[in-house]
């Protein structure tokens, strides 16, 4: 199953013709890292920067059209806010399948609706890994 998702991703990363795409989901699955990496990590706000949907209509990134902040607190609470207003928040857990931990929220969020994983400072939530479709996030501080 892995495999299976490993090569979309790959492929329709293969067939992109936009030389701006910064958003690569097939490098996060290479950012596998320990529980207590993410939860270190996953603390502070991160900003909506774009989202993508590679066997959607119109595959390419879609930049963020509006301010969202995504805030994770020590404490396993987060928030996200649309243009300063707080749309969701809840508590987050670290959990484990297969060979890889992941960030599991409840109740799932707006722009948060899978599973979130990390790499250097973006974040990643993506909700049907198998179509593609995911929000990335920038670390903001």
């Amino acid at each position: 199953m892995k495999i299976s998702v490993l090569f979309l991703v790959l492929f329709s990363l293969a067939c992109s013709n936009d030389k701006d795409e910064i958003f690569e989901i097939s490098s996060f699955y290479e950012c596998n890292k320990d529980d207590i990496e993410i939860a270190s990590e996953l603390t502070g706000k991160w900003k909506w920067i774009e989202s993508s949907c590679s066997f959607c209509i119109n595959p390419k990134p879609i930049k963020a059209d509006k301010l969202v902040v995504a805030q994770f607190n020590t404490d396993n609470t987060f928030l996200v806010m649309e243009d300063q207003e707080i749309i969701s928040e809840g508590v987050w857990s670290i959990q484990e399948t297969d060979d890889f931990f992941y960030v599991s929220l409840d109740p799932i969020s707006a722009y948060l609706d899978g599973s979130i994983q990390i790499c250097a400072d973006q974040l990643i939530s993506d909700a049907r890994p198998w179509d593609g479709g995911a929000y990335l996030f920038d670390r903001e501080d």
